[in-house]
């Protein structure tokens, strides 16, 4: 018996010493390159774990690791990042630079760039990895949580839905929406760009920022550039995404039951002597509604679940991105593809954008950027909104007879009916914009710049309402329908948006740090809108949806 004392313990202490030779302790100073002063607060962290710790008052620290850790990260606010090799034994000593740097780093601003360390206004800037990370369909969207004071609010749940942007909250009496500014352009959409296309977002919020726009920018500025290829640079790149939206929680209704007596109830507490429902129809519900369950109220329907077919909503994205930059000329090139569906039938979103960035050395003095854009967006919709009417039709009323004809519902108003034989509103949306720029250097320190960007969107819209006869639980036809006549309306609209540009921008570097910027311009915008309207009802052929039929 000792003896087998003896070996499970020395078992245990076998087990033990192999645990704590599984890990090392790895201890360290962190100073600053410049001064030698102790750095308190820079975080420490394995690569690729969860645990850490930070530095003390004196710029100590000690961590505990895994003993095939090779290399440790220090970061710290303005110092970046640095990876420590810990293979050794000995203390680290480890020095961070300052990042002071990031302050020379240039953002856009109000017609033109500008030092982080000049600015004197409420700018905030996003990169690149930031849009294109979020995986949107719309730029809006990854707005959204990326800069303080900036909310965005998705307009609704449907495929494709864009946000409202608000900076700093309702700031005038008229229109709150930001300027949207595209390389230098006025645009109407922010979501008319694709996210994986934009190189930097800038949101100008206060009125020191945003004043060189006048009234227009009284709700804020937010300038979006888009990627340019770089000298040297040669690429050819494909990005595939799928992905699916769910419902996280869904509303609960009433059983037929439930709402008769509800109904009775709330009659009663109006006044009423009884319900409108029997209390023999509640009690003896299951059993009518099992022998009858075409007769009114002896239907349970789940409205809801009988709209939407659909658990998951899918989404699909393809870019297509080409790039080649050489010392005279260079050409980003990109093709983006995106689709979004609903819950429920007859509900789509398509979105086809193109766009090719130009640079053009044409000599030392003299250069060009021309540019081209085009967008395409497909929608789909029931005319009727299909989740609302789910939401306020009683179960009591049946949406399919047992022999699968459509019930007659409410009067003729019957959800599924409507959604899936009552027509749809179907939208077009293109636009193609240009943009051309030359910059010409004529002395040092002064470049002028002219520009002249059009914009032409076309856009139509096709609403054809069907009206739905039904029959009775009997067969026989009803006299009630979803709507008095079939009716078609189209919607033809043109916008022709031009803009022009011409400014001066002269900036002087002096010694000590001291620089001397002036600029001047002029900038026209001419803008012609026209829409054509047509409809008709009456047609003798309900799925035929032509003006002329």
């Amino acid at each position: 018996m000792r003896q087998k004392m003896l070996f499970v313990l020395s078992l245990m202490m076998l087990v033990v010493g192999s645990a704590f030779s599984q890990t090392k302790v790895v201890r360290g100073t962190v100073t600053d390159s410049a001064t030698n002063n102790p750095l308190p607060g820079v975080s420490v962290t394995i690569p690729g774990n969860s645990s850490g710790t930070a530095t003390n008052d004196e710029g100590k620290f000690s961590l505990t690791v895994p003993s095939t850790t090779r290399t440790i990260t220090l970061s710290l606010v303005d110092y970046g990042s640095v990876v420590a090799d810990v293979t050794g034994n000995d203390e680290l000593q480890i020095k961070m630079r300052s990042g002071n740097r990031s302050m020379d780093e240039v953002v856009v601003i109000g017609y033109g760039t500008q030092k982080k360390k000049d600015l004197t206004g409420a700018v905030s800037t996003i990169g690149s990895r930031d849009v294109a990370g979020r995986q949107t369909i719309q730029v809006s969207e990854a707005l959204q949580g990326a800069v303080s004071g900036v909310s965005v609010t998705r307009t609704s749940g449907a495929p494709g839905s864009t946000g409202s942007i608000l900076i700093r909250g309702i700031t005038t009496l008229g229109t709150n929406s930001p300027l949207i500014i595209l390389d230098g352009v006025p645009v109407s959409n922010i979501d008319n760009v694709n996210p994986n296309d934009v190189e930097s977002i800038t949101v100008l919020k206060d009125a020191a920022s945003a004043a060189i726009y006048g009234s227009r920018g009284a709700a804020g500025v937010i300038l979006i550039s888009t990627k340019r290829a770089k000298d040297g640079q040669s690429s050819f790149e494909y990005n595939f995404e799928y992905g699916w939206q769910k419902p996280t929680a869904l509303p609960e209704y009433a059983s037929a039951p439930e709402y008769m007596r509800y109904f009775n109830e709330q009659q009663t507490n109006d006044g009423a002597t009884t319900g409108s429902y029997p209390q023999a129809f509640i009690d003896n519900f299951a059993d009518s509604n099992r022998l009858n369950p075409d007769k009114f109220p002896f239907g349970n329907t789940n409205w809801q679940k009988t709209i939407m077919t659909k658990d998951y909503a899918p989404r699909v994205r393809h870019d297509l991105v080409f790039t080649m930059g050489t010392g005279k000329v260079k050409t980003k090139a990109s093709v983006g593809y995106s689709s979004a569906d609903a819950f429920y039938v007859n509900n789509s979103y398509e979105r086809y954008l193109v766009r090719v960035n130009n640079d053009l050395q044409i000599n030392n003095k003299l250069s060009a950027n021309f540019d081209i854009a085009y967008k395409r967006t497909e929608i789909e919709t029931p005319v009727v909104n299909p989740i609302r009417e789910a939401r306020v039709m009683p179960s009591i009323y049946d949406d399919f007879y047992n022999d699968g004809r459509y019930a007659l519902a409410k009067d003729g108003r019957n959800p599924i009916a409507e959604l899936n034989e009552g027509g749809t509103v179907k939208s077009a949306f293109n636009q193609i914009q240009g943009r051309l720029v030359f910059r010409y250097k004529p002395i040092k320190d002064l470049v002028l710049t002219a520009l002249f960007s059009p914009t032409f969107d076309f856009d139509q819209t096709k609403s054809f309402s069907k009206r739905l006869t039904f029959t009775n639980p009997d067969g026989s036809a009803s006299s009630f329908s979803n709507r008095p006549r079939t009716i078609l309306n189209e919607i033809r609209n043109e916008n022709l948006v031009l803009t022009g540009q011409f400014f001066a921008d002269y900036n002087k570097q002096f010694n000590g740090g001291h620089s001397l910027g002036i600029l001047g311009g002029y900038e026209e915008i001419y803008n012609k809108f026209d829409s054509l309207t047509a409809s008709r009802s009456g047609f003798a052929l309900n799925d035929f949806p032509y003006l002329n039929s």
